[in-house]
């Protein structure tokens, strides 16, 4: 399966240049990033491990300013004035592969590595190192360099705008990688006969941790939060550690959410193509970008 899928990106790409647009910004959601997980062996569940931590909250009165937990799960900072959040995303400031700087969060995942007892490095705790890195990796590729940052002086309206173009381009793209990648462009094998996704196999109450994973990454946050390290590019917003069981609730919650997914229909699909015409011929090569730079993880 993962060598037809491999074969079907690289027809995909034949003649496809690398068209990056500032106009659009887009990035993998659940779908996408089990597709990418499974085709490089780090796990389709593991690898939506980051996204627990929703993007968005209202912070210091500013709506849709960045959440915390969503810049510490994706290893990169927010930049903020005067101690209030701009509503936009973070630069790219830390090396995610190696987590070589001091307040990358991963970074801290080696040093508990190192400080526990190896009875409690189990399967799953790799396996969320893994996945968490290569979640991040895959990301790195559109979120990074595609999203266009509104202006601090953006209001309201103006941000939530940009955000909701931001999360239909990640559906629709959901829906290209489920046909494209997936089913080899053959709709007819991807929808039934009333047009209604058929789903696959390895996606949908895939595991995306279990308790030790739970109590690794507060272990985590507790590191990160010790050694005082924070979320922004001055220094003042720092991470409050959550419970095990909080985490818990944030995974079963993604589980949930990954075992509904397939509720669009052929009609969404092509409604999706149309609506989005201007992303059909760049996402293959962002996705093969994706691939490449999990799959150069150390």
């Amino acid at each position: 399966m993962k060598a037809r899928l491999a074969i079907r990106l690289l027809t995909m790409l034949a003649g496809c240049g690398l068209l990056i647009s500032p106009s659009v910004c887009y990035g993998w959601s659940e779908i996408a990033h089990c597709t990418i997980g499974e085709l490089t062996g780090t796990g389709a569940g593991y690898n939506n491990l980051p996204d627990f931590w929703g993007s968005t909250r209202d912070f210091a009165g500013i709506p849709y300013s960045i959440s915390p937990y969503f810049c510490w799960a994706h290893e990169y900072k927010i930049t903020a004035d005067k101690g209030y959040r701009l509503r936009r995303m973070y630069e790219p400031t830390l090396n995610m592969s190696l987590g070589a700087e001091d307040d990358c969060p991963s970074h801290y995942f080696d040093i508990l590595i190192g400080k526990m007892d190896l009875t409690h490095v189990t399967d799953s705790v790799r396996r969320t190192i893994r996945g968490w890195r290569a979640h991040n990796a895959a990301d790195q590729v559109v979120h990074y360099t595609l999203f266009p940052a509104p202006l601090a002086g953006a209001n309201a309206y103006q941000v939530s705008q940009i955000w909701l173009r931001h999360r239909n381009i990640e559906e629709a793209v959901e829906k290209f990688v489920y046909v494209e990648v997936l089913f080899d462009g053959h709709e007819e094998l991807a929808f039934d006969k009333r047009g209604r996704v058929v789903g696959y196999n390895f996606i949908g109450g895939v595991a995306c941790g279990d308790a030790d994973s739970d109590r690794f990454l507060m272990l985590a946050q507790k590191a990160f939060r010790k050694k005082q390290a924070t979320v922004d590019t001055v220094e003042m917003w720092g991470l409050d550690m959550q419970t095990a069981n909080q985490i818990r609730s944030l995974r079963e919650a993604k589980v949930n959410k990954m075992r509904h997914l397939f509720n669009f229909t052929i009609d969404d699909y092509h409604k999706a193509l149309q609506d989005y015409h201007d992303i059909v011929d760049i996402w293959p090569n962002f996705f093969n970008r994706a691939v490449t730079a999990v799959r150069a993880l150390p």
